[in-house]
């Protein structure tokens, strides 16, 4: 298993449910920073946004494959989260396929029974992160707002780009 097979999921999500472009872009903005969050309650690494940790845990011994497990435990706990809003059957069946496919990875199943005290810290990190995002208003951004010019963005507008003279310079914008 691998990262970018959840992005896909994600991504197969926004076609089924036709999520607009702004919840679409939050969707995998909140997913990819759950996953950086949980990395970063472990491994320093540099965030995107100003969140500051609930908690630190204490240097390890981190080789590849842990890192790799890592990855896949918080790309699941993620998902998991994320779809008690979306409520995607795509990702719920994805899930489920997942969870049947890591009871048969020894060496994961191997990981969560060793590290299991330290991954329920970094699950509850990462659910703090996902609950206060959620406080932030994310899941009503994307009303269509009327422009000051009486123009709105339609975000279902077809592009016909046989008619474009300059393809980069297209707006969605009716009125």
């Amino acid at each position: 298993m691998n990262f970018y097979q959840w992005i896909k999921a994600i991504l197969h999500a926004i076609v089924e449910k036709g999520l607009p472009p702004t919840f679409s872009a939050r969707f995998l903005f909140i997913f990819n920073s759950s996953v950086m969050i949980g990395l970063n309650s472990i491994i320093n690494l540099e965030l995107i946004d100003n969140y500051t940790h609930k908690n630190r845990y204490p240097s390890l011994k981190i080789n590849k494959d842990f890192i790799n497990n890592l990855v896949i435990y918080l790309s699941n706990l993620s998902i998991q989260l994320l779809n008690r809003d979306i409520k995607s059957k795509s990702i719920t069946i994805f899930i489920n396929q997942t969870i049947e496919n890591l009871k048969l990875n020894v060496a994961y199943t191997n990981f969560v029974r060793c590290n299991s005290q330290l991954l329920q810290l970094v699950s509850d990190d990462v659910a703090h992160y996902y609950n206060l995002r959620n406080k932030d208003g994310w899941k009503k951004s994307n009303k269509q707002i009327q422009l000051a010019n009486a123009y709105s963005i339609n975000v279902k507008l077809s592009i016909n780009t046989s008619v474009m003279t300059n393809q980069t310079q297209w707006c969605p914008l009716k009125g």
